[in-house]
């Protein structure tokens, strides 16, 4: 409010973030991605 910002703004800054859920899914798919890299098939 005191730098004259829009709700827009505001907006983007604040929810521009992945949710907690998305990163873990991402980092799953990498893991698996690696582990399948170096032959490991047991996931």
């Amino acid at each position: 409010m005191t730098m004259n910002a829009t709700a827009d703004l505001f907006h983007q800054v604040c929810f521009n973030y992945p949710t907690l859920g998305a990163l873990y899914k991402y980092a799953t798919y990498d893991a698996m991605r690696t582990a399948k890299q170096f032959g490991v098939s047991n996931l």
